[in-house]
């Protein structure tokens, strides 16, 4: 049997905007569902799993927890508050296509749950590089330019979400 090993990375915004999008305000990415899902649909011989996150310093800690708990390893970006109550775009694609390219050699296929287009270069040089390139995403954060690089592209649905409830405090009020 051949080995198939798989970096399965995630680019925890996409995922969690993409949802945001898809299903308004009803349900959340489940990244421990997105992660069991995929093993069982995909069987490989193996499996790293890897989360990039970006966020606010007093949101990340719990995100970053949960991931881990549910097998991934996480690589951060810490966003920069600019002073105006503005989040500052961070480099986190940057860090996770370095990620990628530094683990060419330990896996056959990428498979990468985000819609971004800002991935095609990286797509591109792992298809030079002999690698099966996978995309998973929600259908309203999927880039077209997409499909003239990667092998295949699967949306996510509701399988990998949970219902999101109110917030502790709310007066259950819409806003």
């Amino acid at each position: 049997m051949l080995e198939d090993r798989v970096l399965f990375v995630v680019d925890c915004q996409n995922l969690y905007y993409g949802s945001k999008e898809e299903f308004v305000k009803d349900k959340r990415v489940s990244f421990g569902r997105l992660r069991y899902w995929l093993y069982k649909r995909c069987k490989p011989s193996s499996m790293h799993s890897l989360a990039c996150v970006a966020l606010s310093s007093g949101t990340i800690k719990r995100l970053v927890e949960y991931l881990e708990r549910a097998g991934y390893e996480v690589t951060q970006k810490i966003s920069r508050n600019c002073g105006d109550n503005t989040i500052s775009n961070t480099d986190i694609d940057a860090k996770a296509s370095v990620e990628i390219i530094s683990r060419i050699d330990n896996f056959d296929r990428l498979i990468m749950a985000s819609g971004d287009s800002d991935f095609i270069p990286v797509y591109q040089y792992c298809k030079n590089k002999g690698k099966r390139v996978e995309v998973v995403c929600f259908r309203s954060s999927f880039n077209r330019d997409l499909l003239q690089v990667v092998d295949s592209v699967t949306f996510l649905g509701s399988e990998v979400t949970y219902p999101h409830e109110e917030e502790r405090g709310s007066t259950g009020g819409t806003s």
